[in-house]
């Protein structure tokens, strides 16, 4: 790679020299010496902690990497594809497409992973991306700048910015891997042409392949910096088409063969997106614009000067710190062509700041200025829309500002050797210690030592018992997450199982199937989501036909079922706890965090079974026949869970709220029975044909409701009670 900076050797020449090899060796080993200083005390805690503070994209991450390892070398499969996440949703493969897999980290991290364990490989990829990113980009400015000093700094600048640092302590390991972005942005210039001068007419097919090369490592590291290089792309072509318009034909055909590359190198992963696309409707892509807005940056972040409270202290992450500041105010101190790098870092500043201006670190898109910007407008193409978090667009600008003040350096150290009170000597020696220097100040302004590392503690539960025992059956663990961010625990425990689990934390989520109309999950939903206590056979369904915990377990084939006893009030738990006692017996293992029950061996379902979906009001008159519950918004649901296809005869008894009313019965999406209700209860019995599986029988009236008033601001169509199948 080295050589390709400066291909054709001569006396001169640093890069390829015995002098210019040793620098570049000089430089990488002073990167990886900053990268274990500045995240230190990182290096002493390799196999039992990792970067940051945020234990739910910690969690993610080493579940990441162990399951890329456990893909490839214990199932030979896939990574792509998981049946381990959303059980029983996805058993046959759940694309992790939409997700920050990451596979070029965990392919790189794989034997420390193999070895070592992911906590490990996690560590090995932070150090690695600290590292590499401050190397390319130091490669990147020799380039360009063609001074060893300049490059050093640049490198160190964009490395060590409080951006990149501020990601270590959010345990990003995706957004920490920034080393491509400047490799491919490198090998651009080299296939298309600096900033400075015009386009080749031809150019070495090595420096295609090191851009395409570039572009695939984003794709396979981070979306965001796919995003990134490719808007960085077309400001490039309309920048070049637009100074030299005599040589468009050479510009668009290095555009295309560069667009060829890439497609040919990144055929299978293409492959792979696309078969994910035919089911993106399933997960939650957009989450739209407050979201975008409390991700990106008011226009002082960049020039912040103040640190947070916590501990220890930490810059605003936008802040691009004062020694480089600085020396990009030096890069106007002499005419050189690097007006492409000021527009770069104005461009991607201002998308930086979102769809709206903002003043201050508010979420909502009412405090704002109202002042539209133009990521408004860019947001409308996909790619951009799904990005999210708007103010990563800084990185791109961070690079351009870390190469601004490599030139700065460059006419700092010019402007000192035309100084006349500065001896040559002195002036050698001072150009000699100069990057040092600043870089001794630029370590003391952004270092926030020591970092802040998180210990990942696994539940005894997963790491001791249930790695003893031979039944590898899914787990079933409460309360099931209302936000799959809350999965992150579930996500590390299961490193140490391997078991299907309900729900995940992905970095894009699915739709909430277990809160679906007719899931059959529901029936252990927590107690404020049901308004009644879990698993009561007092509910509108008769006793006798409704779905029990035992059947559920059974038809799923959990093994276990597991209470997360810290995610429930006091007074819930103790209720909860007594339900299962009731139901499964005595616990199987418990500590303060962890209550297990073992499921009853698999049983065959024979009959259907009835259970309570949603959009219902709390149960009314309980009795031992069952109460009734009123429909919400005039549409409620009833699951019917079936061991085959069958058909029957569906019971209830049915009233409306104050008017007759006309109740429309949709089996599994087909309108089937049409019935007209009066305000006196009244028994109805309908011919009923059901499929192998769940069932979703929704009950919904097209009449508005009322309201009963005197405090209760319920709005009531129609109730049903005393439901049952015969």
């Amino acid at each position: 790679m080295l050589g390709l900076i400066n291909p054709k050797p001569d006396t001169k020449d640093q890069t390829i020299s015995r002098t210019g090899w040793l620098k570049h060796l000089i430089a990488a080993l002073l990167y990886l010496a900053l990268t274990i200083l500045l995240t230190w005390p990182l290096l002493l805690n390799l196999t039992s902690a990792v970067p940051g503070d945020s234990n739910l994209d910690s969690d993610q991450n080493i579940w990441n990497l162990w399951w890329f390892k456990t893909a490839l070398l214990d199932r030979h499969s896939n990574p792509y594809y998981t049946d381990l996440l959303y059980y029983p949703y996805w058993t046959k493969g759940l694309p992790l497409v939409f997700h920050n897999l990451q596979p070029l980290n965990g392919l790189l991290a794989l034997p420390v992973t193999a070895l070592g364990g992911p906590i490990m490989g996690f560590n090995f990829i932070a150090l690695f991306a600290f590292t590499v990113t401050a190397f390319t980009a130091y490669l990147l400015a020799f380039y360009l700048i063609k001074d060893w000093g300049a490059a050093l700094l640049a490198g160190a600048f964009f490395s060590f910015a409080p951006l990149h640092l501020g990601y270590f302590n959010f345990s990003n390991m995706e957004t920490m891997s920034l080393e491509w972005l400047p490799l491919y942005v490198l090998g651009l210039h080299l296939w298309i042409g600096r900033p400075d001068t015009a386009p080749p007419e031809k150019s070495d097919y090595r420096y295609l392949l090191l851009a395409a090369l570039g572009f695939v490592a984003n794709l396979l590291t981070n979306w965001y910096f796919v995003l990134y290089a490719s808007m960085y792309t077309a400001l490039w072509l309309g920048w070049q088409l637009l100074r030299y318009r005599q040589s468009w034909r050479v510009i668009l055909r290095a555009a295309s063969l560069l667009a060829l590359a890439i497609g040919v190198l990144a055929g299978p992963m293409l492959w792979i997106i696309g078969s994910a696309l035919k089911v993106s409707q399933e997960f939650v892509l957009v989450k739209g614009l407050d979201e975008e807005i409390s991700w990106s940056a008011a226009p002082w972040s960049f020039l912040s000067s103040t640190k947070t409270n916590t501990a220890p202290p930490q810059w605003g992450i936008y802040f691009f710190g004062y020694v480089a500041l600085m020396l990009v105010v030096c890069a106007v101190m002499r005419r050189r062509k690097i007006g492409w790098w000021w527009w770069v870092a104005g461009i991607f500043m201002v998308l930086a700041m979102g769809p709206y201006l903002k003043l201050s670190d508010s979420p909502r898109i009412t405090e704002t200025t109202g002042i539209p910007l133009p990521y408004l407008l860019l947001r409308q193409l996909p790619l951009v829309s799904i990005s999210r978090i708007v103010g990563r667009f800084y990185f791109v600008a961070d690079l351009a500002v870390a190469l601004l003040a490599g030139y700065g350096f460059l006419n700092l150290k010019e402007w000192l050797s035309r100084r006349k009170f500065v001896s040559s000597i002195v002036l050698k020696r001072l150009v000699l210690v100069l990057p040092g220097l600043i870089l001794v100040l630029w370590v003391g302004e952004v270092q926030t030592l020591p970092v802040l590392l998180y210990h990942p503690q696994p539940n005894p539960f997963y790491t001791n018992y249930l790695q003893n025992t031979s039944d590898h059956r899914p787990l079933l663990e409460l309360p099931i997450p209302k936000t799959n961010e809350y999965a992150h625990t579930r996500m590390l425990n299961q490193v140490y199982t391997g078991r299907p689990i309900v729900g995940g934390y992905l970095s894009r989520p699915l739709r909430n199937y277990y809160r679906n109309e007719a899931s059959p999950l529901r029936i252990v939903l927590t107690t404020s989501e049901l308004n009644a206590p879990p698993l009561s056979t007092q509910d509108f369904i008769r006793p006798e036909g409704q779905l029990s915990l035992k059947e559920l377990l059974s038809y799923y084939n959990f093994g276990y079922l597991v209470i997360y006893n810290q995610e429930f009030m006091p007074v819930q738990l103790s209720a909860t706890l007594k339900v299962y006692q009731e139901v499964l017996g005595q616990t199987v293992y418990q500590n303060d965090q962890i209550t297990a029950f073992v499921a009853p061996p698999p049983v065959a379902l024979t009959t259907p079974r009835l259970y309570g979906g949603e959009s219902w009001y709390g149960l009314e008159t309980p009795s031992d026949e069952g109460g009734f519950r009123w429909a919400k918004n005039g549409d409620g649901y009833v699951g019917l869970l079936a061991p085959q296809a069958g058909k029957g005869r569906l019971s209830f008894q049915a009233w409306s709220f104050e008017q007759e009313n006309e109740i429309i019965l949709l089996v599994n999406g087909v309108e089937t029975k049409h019935l007209r209700v009066t305000v006196a209860p009244t028994p109805y019995e309908i011919e009923l044909d059901w499929q192998a599986g769940v069932n979703t029988l929704e009950f919904k009236t097209l009449a508005p409701g009322l309201s009963p008033g005197k405090g209760d601001d319920r709005v009531l169509t129609f109730a049903l009670g005393q439901i049952a199948l015969r």
